[in-house]
């Protein structure tokens, strides 16, 4: 077993707490609370901790509720966030395509032809009466400035440059490039977190964002716009993935859900002002600067907030660490005391080669994360499909995406409870079937009232349902990944959900070219295949997060799983005989005792969710920065 134990002035590292009250780096010990820490009770510590703590430790004690000025704290640091709708879903408005707001020129005989329409049969009162649509200005191959005009308030890129009929696909191509940007920023992300920082990390992405969507609004053709729209999405991941680890990182394990609920309604927040934007502004330049706007305001929080505690200990500043995270229990009103305690942290190379070898080694691995993959790239395709389709689908493309972004605050809101009750697969089952039936009978031509029919309000229910599942993919995959895999395997699925985004604007091309229920019927042929994936997949709820992937073969085959709370797994009764606790751990041993006799208790860290994971496969490497390091 090859690791990289820290060692200063070329002596081996001692667990003890060193006269200049500064961290050693040594690897996190469990991240269960053990006998040196106090009991909380009301918010307050009894009297103040002692020994060593890794951070999750210092979290659970600093943060026992989340209360008022939490809420707030995590609201302005949702500020960050705000420019993700804007960003992502910005060539909804300032590329449509006003197929029903033109009109003929007086001098066209052409145009004048291929909109009069012979109803003296239905309504022998009216001879004829003119149409506008898509299909009589594409299939009579009609031209802007020679047959007709375009009456619409709102100006477009795609009116300006000439981009519909044909050559609407260039539209399209500009709202996927946007997730290859995305998918960049995802693939390098956690290098730039671990050597810059998560609130440095997020800064320099929210900067990007900041400089593509300013100089968007003085692109002078189309292909200036295009590499714009790639810089805007690499980042625009990276500002929302930093500012998302940061909030995780500073909340308790038991308050995630909650927090992460919160975190998906500033993207609902961003949606609202993205629309509001859009309707209020007519020139789509001057739609893009206001969005350079609330890119600046994403910057304030990132400037002002302290870098993560995380990162403080990596850089061996824990004296910066306890700062911010006494700061931290005085807004949660526990006023943590770490005065007596030394912080203690870890980072973990996986030995990625090594990692990719596995998969062939531990079929059941493989197997459920290309299912998972399968599956999550075709929700995505069906939630964005509906995103960028609601000029097709619906009647008035603003009210269409008021009731969008609605439906999706109240999914992100009802789908823990959801989740709880069901459980996880159950859920996410609920919700692909709600989309399923939606699309299918959102294929019925029925007209409600004067502007409402059968498929817009089945296409907004559908979209509600679909972004459940997208939601609870996340959770879903993580679960399931054995904690030494759960870094890629994640980034491996939502890498995949990137390219179902890319796909996605290319889909609603067929609205042009085919019957409108094309692609809904697509969709609910996309959703019924990320069904059957997710039924040949076992349930997580209430089962151990595996560890590796010898324990996650086991699991599949009738393994015991744990018993958990709200969602927390709280025991294992599989543990192997070598795996430590805390409690177990004999302080005057040095870590490189500990791991001789069964290892420690690392982490996954960000993307998502926080899991344990005992012990440190062969092949993998420990590193921390800023010390010297011995290869035992």
């Amino acid at each position: 077993m090859k690791e990289e134990l820290p060692v200063e002035n070329g002596s081996q590292a001692s667990p003890g707490t060193p006269e200049d009250g500064t961290s050693q780096g040594f690897p996190e010990q469990a991240t269960k609370p053990h006998d040196k820490t106090p009991k909380v009770a009301d918010g307050l510590a009894e009297e103040p901790p002692k020994g060593t703590l890794n951070v999750e430790e210092a979290v659970d004690l600093a943060v026992t509720n989340i209360n008022l000025k939490l809420i707030l704290l995590f609201i302005y640091v949702g500020l960050s966030m705000w420019s993700l709708a804007i960003d992502t879903l910005a060539t909804i408005f300032t590329g449509e395509v006003p197929y029903k707001e033109w009109e003929c020129l007086p001098t066209s005989l052409k145009c004048a032809a291929a909109t009069t329409v012979d109803v003296a049969k239905a309504t022998p009162e009216v001879a004829s009466e003119t149409v506008y649509d898509q299909q009589r200005m594409c299939s009579n191959n009609l031209k802007e400035g020679l047959d007709f005009v375009w009456t619409s308030q709102h100006t477009t890129f795609a009116q300006e440059w000439g981009f519909y009929c044909e050559a609407e696909s260039n539209v399209s191509w500009i709202s996927s490039i946007f997730f290859l940007g995305s998918l960049l920023g995802l693939l390098v992300s956690t290098a730039i977190f671990d050597r810059f920082g998560r609130k440095t990390g997020a800064l320099v992405g929210a900067v990007m964002s900041f400089v593509a969507t300013t100089f968007s609004a003085l692109a002078p053709n189309y292909t200036v716009l295009f590499l714009l729209r790639i810089v805007m999405g690499f980042g625009t991941i990276v500002t929302y993935t930093g500012a998302y680890c940061w909030m995780l990182e500073l909340t308790p394990k038991s308050k995630r859900n909650m927090v992460s609920g919160l975190n998906r309604l500033n993207f609902s927040a961003s949606y609202f002002v993205l629309i509001g934007i859009s309707y209020w502004i007519y020139p789509w330049r001057y739609m893009y600067a206001a969005g350079a706007v609330f890119n600046a305001m994403a910057i304030l929080p990132l400037v002002t907030l302290p870098e993560s505690p995380r990162f403080h200990l990596v850089r061996g500043k824990e004296k910066e660490a306890k700062a911010t995270l006494h700061s931290i229990s005085r807004l949660a009103g526990s006023n943590l005391d770490l005065t007596k305690v030394t912080l203690v942290y870890e980072v973990r190379k996986q030995n990625f080669l090594r990692q990719l070898k596995d998969f062939k080694k531990y079929p059941t691995m493989l197997k459920e994360t290309l299912i998972a993959m399968f599956s999550w790239l075709l929700l995505s395709a069906v939630s964005y499909g509906y995103s960028f389709g609601w000029g097709k689908m619906g009647h008035d493309l603003y009210t269409s995406c008021t009731f969008d972004a609605l439906g999706q605050s109240i999914v992100f809101v009802a789908a823990v409870p959801i989740c709880s009750f069901l459980g996880r697969k159950n859920a996410i089952v609920y919700f692909i079937l709600g989309s399923i039936a939606s699309n299918l009978i959102a294929m019925i031509d029925y007209q409600i009232g004067g502007t409402w029919t059968v498929g817009q309000i089945a296409s907004i229910l559908g979209s509600m349902h679909n972004n459940g599942a997208f939601l609870m993919m996340y959770l879903f995959i993580i679960e399931r990944a054995p904690t030494t895999h759960s870094g890629m395997i994640l980034s491996l699925g939502s890498s995949s959900a990137r390219i179902g985004s890319f796909i996605a604007p290319q889909i609603n091309l067929l609205y042009g070219l085919t019957n409108r229920r094309v692609p809904l019927g697509l969709y609910a042929g996309m959703a019924t295949l990320s069904l059957l994936g997710i039924l040949g997949m076992s349930d997580t709820t209430g089962k151990k997060i595996p560890e590796t992937p010898e324990d996650m073969e086991k699991q599949r085959k009738g393994g015991k799983g744990e018993d958990t709370v709200n969602g927390i797994v709280i025991e294992n009764p599989d543990v192997t005989e070598k795996a430590e606790t805390t409690a177990d751990r004999d302080p005057q041993k040095t870590p490189l005792d500990h791991q001789k006799n069964g290892g420690y208790v690392t982490e996954t860290e960000c993307n998502g969710i926080v899991i344990e994971n005992s012990g440190i496969d062969e092949g993998n490497e420990v590193e921390i920065e800023d010390f010297k390091t011995v290869t035992v």
